[in-house]
């Protein structure tokens, strides 16, 4: 952990150092979860949005699987729903969040009466249900109940396990699944994976 802290830091300037420690400090000695979320994602992005070409334009910005899921567990809807303003309100862009749990992350969200329409939602989508909880079956039942999908699917190889042409068959029969996120191990293998992609969808 500390090492990640310090490597975020050294990205930012002097001044973006003193408002991150401060912000976070106070936080912690006031034992506000928010404070600290909000004051890391700030730290978080500082250095990118440094860094960005004038013309770029930051369009999302996803909650990491780990701290999306814990709330789930804990039922915390509060501090997602506040990560989601802080994203729309500081950065006027799409709050969003990668989760293993789609079921339950819909099911949390509705339940409280939140707005889904501008989330962008991450999760595993494949022909074999590696990742997705509880199932499959569940996730693509989800998934067709949702009236404007935003949805990132991601682990459509099941980790290696099947071809780029094997989960593009099964993902061109989903309902209003508009992106996928895929990872790759050289050049050569993003190059082909791509083109597959760029080429299927």
């Amino acid at each position: 952990m500390r090492g990640l802290v310090e490597e975020t830091l050294s990205k930012l300037s002097l001044s973006d150092k003193a408002k991150a420690l401060f912000k976070s400090g106070l936080s912690a000695l006031r034992l506000d979860p928010l404070g600290i979320l909000k004051a890391y994602v700030d730290m978080e992005l500082a250095g990118y949005l440094s860094e960005k070409p004038e013309n770029a334009t930051l369009r999302s910005v996803l909650l990491h699987e780990v701290i999306t899921d814990l709330c789930l567990g804990l039922r915390d809807v509060q501090l997602l729903d506040a990560f989601a303003q802080h994203i729309r309100e500081k950065y006027h862009a799409r709050p969003g969040f990668v989760t293993y749990n789609l079921v339950k992350f819909v099911e949390l969200f509705r339940k409280a009466g939140l707005t889904m329409e501008d989330l962008v939602i991450m999760t595993p989508f494949n022909s074999i249900g590696y990742q997705m909880s509880p199932s499959r079956q569940s996730c693509e039942t989800c998934l067709s109940s949702l009236p404007e999908s935003n949805l990132i699917a991601m682990s459509i190889m099941a980790g290696g396990y099947l071809t780029v042409e094997h989960s593009l068959d099964y993902l061109r029969n989903l309902p209003r699944l508009p992106g996928v996120a895929v990872g790759v191990s050289s050049k050569e293998h993003a190059e082909d994976t791509f083109k597959k992609l760029k080429s299927s969808l």
